[in-house]
């Protein structure tokens, strides 16, 4: 019987325990991006959503869980819901783009992409949302 109650709880304890650490670590990503559950800015008429793609944001990798929705007034970066729905909003009129850099060799294509406090750098296809744009 006590052999039993110890393999249930040897077991349970981690499925109780992991979605507590999940939001934890989800808290603290999400602080380190600067990215917020809701935005209360103007944002204008929505022009074009990218396909979901990966992205650095101030810092923290995302992989295959962001996606770039352009506004008329400026750009949204939002993580899939997974990762909390988080978003940050990178104004037009502050936007600055960087080079395009290149494949080489194991390293994707990217594209910095600034705006205030906010840095974001772009990889593989959302870099390729951003190659129409001429803004330099």
């Amino acid at each position: 019987m006590t052999e039993s109650f110890f393999m249930i709880l040897f077991l349970v304890i981690p499925l109780i325990l992991f979605p507590f650490g999940w939001v934890l670590v989800l808290k603290r990503l999400q602080k380190k991006a600067k990215m917020l559950k809701v935005l209360d800015i103007e944002l204008g008429e929505s022009i074009a959503v990218s396909k979901w793609g990966s992205a650095v944001i101030n810092g923290v990798s995302f992989q295959n869980s962001i996606q770039i929705s352009e506004f008329e007034l400026g750009y949204i970066f939002e993580t899939k819901k997974i990762f909390g729905q988080t978003k940050i909003w990178l104004p037009k009129l502050d936007l600055n783009l960087g080079e395009i850099q290149p494949k080489k060799y194991v390293k994707p294509k990217s594209r910095k992409v600034s705006s205030g406090q906010h840095e974001v750098v772009v990889i593989s296809g959302l870099c390729e949302f951003f190659e129409a744009l001429d803004l330099s």
